[in-house]
């Protein structure tokens, strides 16, 4: 008996599930393509003025580090890196030292 009303309920409800698939997601609100250029944008100038607060930092104390970007952005660890990469593969700043506490940024000469 359990097995044939579990076998019932199981049909029911893949049943009821096909039947209804797709109306539940109509009406889920959708961002437009506009809302998304815009989220990206504001992602985007965000980005560009931590990165500019950074060069400030090098420009005023002549070097940063990956810590001294967390705390200064309050960041994670892998955001201040991501950060402190794309300027160096922009072409502003050079990585001294090679791993732990002993790495430090400064402005590319």
């Amino acid at each position: 008996m359990t097995i044939i009303s579990i076998f019932i309920t199981l049909t029911v409800g893949f049943s009821l599930g096909y039947l209804f698939r797709g109306r539940v997601l109509e009406k889920v609100s959708v961002f437009s393509k506009k809302d998304i250029k815009a989220g990206r944008e504001a992602i985007a100038h965000r980005t560009q003025k931590r990165k500019e607060r950074i060069m400030d930092r090098v420009r005023a104390e002549g070097r940063v580090t990956n810590d001294e970007v967390e705390e200064l952005l309050l960041v994670s660890n892998n955001t201040a890196l991501k950060y402190l990469n794309e300027l160096e593969e922009e072409g502003k700043l050079e990585q001294r030292g090679d791993t732990g506490r002993g790495v430090y940024y400064v402005l590319k000469s």
